[in-house]
């Protein structure tokens, strides 16, 4: 898989499922989602997923596709990851629903409060939006792990060198808990409890560590020594995790974005 194509489905496969959270935990989001709509995005070679949202609230689902649903086909994977990014592209072609223009403009205000909470421009005052800030995240980052670490080639390295475990990543201030699990022959990931017993385990207790950690500018081993960050159990294995998660961030981070 090229890396345009891995980004796309970082784009559809981790970044679009956090409209779910968002529009459960915010009241802006909640608003637009008030109001009906599906909104399909194909860019070719398996490349789709399905947004819809009703009475508050939304759902991510590429199996599940409504009658009512606007198509929406890109000419390619760079032309989808343009959507996101905010850059200027070929728009993409509907190809069913065209005329529904109110549901258009619902799922892109939606996605654009998603931008605006997952990458705003101005500091974030209010605490309770940055704990959601903070939450969609890290879950964007624990969603992308499974797809990195097996279609990117360094990642697929670290992956090698990583001794298998189950990893858990906590940030209590945040509400925020998911896990990692490495089985030697694939990487899954989730939130909540983890499915078996942690072999590695990272909490993060100093919110703005977190924040730092979120923005690639903390510094890990001052904070461990602090005490704002606490790491057990297998090392070799959260600093696997740490090392994937870093492939993560080539595509996704701030640093990424500002390249792409």
């Amino acid at each position: 898989m090229d890396q345009a194509s891995l980004l796309a489905q970082l784009h559809l496969h981790a970044v679009l499922p956090a409209l779910v959270e968002l529009a459960r935990d915010d009241a802006v989001a909640k608003e637009i989602a008030t109001r009906a709509f599906a909104v399909e995005l194909h860019a070719g070679d398996g490349l789709h997923n399905l947004v819809a949202a009703e009475n508050g609230l939304v759902r991510i689902s590429p199996d599940s596709v409504p009658t009512r649903a606007v198509r929406l086909r890109f000419s390619s994977a760079a032309a989808l990851n343009a959507l996101f990014l905010g850059r200027a592209a070929l728009p993409p072609l509907p190809t069913r629903g065209f005329w529904r223009i109110g549901a258009l403009r619902r799922f892109i205000s939606l996605t654009n409060r998603l931008n605006a909470v997952l990458q705003p421009r101005e500091p974030i005052a209010e605490r309770a939006l940055l704990r959601l800030h903070a939450r969609l995240s890290f879950g964007v980052a624990l969603r992308a792990l499974p797809l990195v670490a097996e279609h990117d080639v360094a990642a697929r390295r670290i992956r090698a060198a990583t001794p298998p475990g189950v990893f858990s990543l906590q940030v209590p201030e945040a509400g925020f808990r998911a896990w990692a699990r490495w089985d030697g022959s694939a990487v899954t990931s989730g939130f909540g409890e983890p499915p078996a017993a942690v072999t590695a385990a990272v909490t993060v207790h100093d919110f703005d560590t977190a924040l730092a950690m979120l923005a690639g500018s903390a510094d890990s081993q001052a904070a461990v020594g602090l005490g704002r960050v606490r790491v057990e159990g297998l090392l070799l294995l959260a600093d696997g995790v740490d090392a994937l998660l870093q492939r993560v961030d080539a595509y996704l981070g701030p640093a990424a974005r500002a390249r792409s």
